[in-house]
């Protein structure tokens, strides 16, 4: 099974056009994290990874202050929240994020990978 799942992944690298494998919200695209979970934990692992990002991967996302910690962070569809550090650089800078990390993050926001 763990053959078959890479197998397809490579195939739509293969043919997906290149404007829609860019349009990943993610700094790693779906695709590539769904085959290191393939590559490192079998096919369960791809399956579970596969399914976090569907959920966590469609618009509905919206950039968010945290006033304690003074940063900004960006709340997903699902409820997730992640830095703009592990975001796309589009969507970086369609949200208005000058740089591609945070500077003093003092550890208070669990991310979500």
């Amino acid at each position: 099974m763990k053959w078959l799942l890479a197998a397809v992944i490579e195939v739509y690298w293969l043919i997906a056009p290149a404007r829609l494998r860019a349009r990943c919200l993610f700094g790693e695209s779906c695709s590539h994290f769904v085959m290191h979970a393939v590559k490192t934990g079998g096919a369960r692992s791809g399956l579970n990874a596969f399914a976090e990002r569907w959920r966590q991967c469609r618009p509905g996302y919206y950039r968010l202050y945290l006033p304690d910690s003074g940063l900004a962070a960006i709340a997903l569809a699902d409820g997730s929240i992640v830095l703009p550090e592990c975001l796309s650089d589009r969507v970086r800078q369609e949200l208005g994020f000058e740089c591609p990390g945070l500077v003093g993050w003092d550890g208070a926001l669990h991310l979500v990978s």
